[in-house]
């Protein structure tokens, strides 16, 4: 049996959504240079007691937070205003980044890819918002060391038109819409039925 792993990061695409309360977003626009994302969903428990025993017993989804770490942000003036409309900042007329302070930033779909061992995996965080990016920057030594742009951002559970409420969505190699991933979001997904027992087999 063939074992996957999954490995690297690639094809990081960032999808505008400027209208938020429609779920509108504009099509996957590339980021190049991406270096690393970190991502850690935030699910909580909720446990109340009443009469001696567990009353409620609730799961809830409130999305989580991470850190998209690039080499290029900063290179073309397209880039440039990707990262000001994520980050809350303005361009003036002579194409200056200004630091805005208490500018909203807009949301946006996250996408990613990973190779694999077998199969290969995409992956969009739908409703996603950044924070201020920072940088660390020193003196140069014996050699060059490249500076990346470290933006924080934290996704949030979205209910689709379909009534579907969720956080990602995942793509695989092996799907028939995998080369389509990064063409638009999604946003017609749509749990299909699972029957446990038509894909393996009846219980003994």
């Amino acid at each position: 049996m063939p074992r996957n792993g999954f490995f690297g990061v690639k094809n990081l695409h960032l999808a505008l959504c400027p209208d938020e309360a429609a779920l509108k977003f504009l099509k996957p626009y590339h980021v190049p240079g991406t270096v690393e994302i970190k991502a850690t969903p935030s699910v909580q428990n909720a446990k109340a007691y009443a009469d001696d025993e567990i009353w409620i017993d609730d799961n809830h989804d409130n999305g989580g937070n991470g850190t998209m770490s690039v080499r290029d942000m900063e290179s073309t003036p397209e880039l440039r205003k990707m990262l000001a409309l994520i980050s809350g900042y303005d361009i003036d007329e002579a194409g200056h980044i200004l630091g805005t302070a208490d500018k909203d930033p807009m949301p946006f779909a996250l996408m990613c890819q990973q190779s694999g061992k077998t199969t290969g995996k995409r992956r969009c965080y739908l409703m996603c918002k950044a924070s201020k990016p920072s940088m660390d920057a020193k003196t140069l030594e014996d050699k060059p060391d490249i500076t990346q742009l470290d933006i924080d951002f934290e996704w949030k559970p979205v209910t689709l038109p379909t009534g579907w409420r969720g956080c990602h969505y995942d793509a695989y190699s092996d799907n028939s819409d995998w080369d389509k991933f990064f063409e638009k979001v999604k946003v017609d997904l749509k749990p299909a039925e699972l029957d446990a027992s038509t894909v393996f087999g009846a219980a003994e």
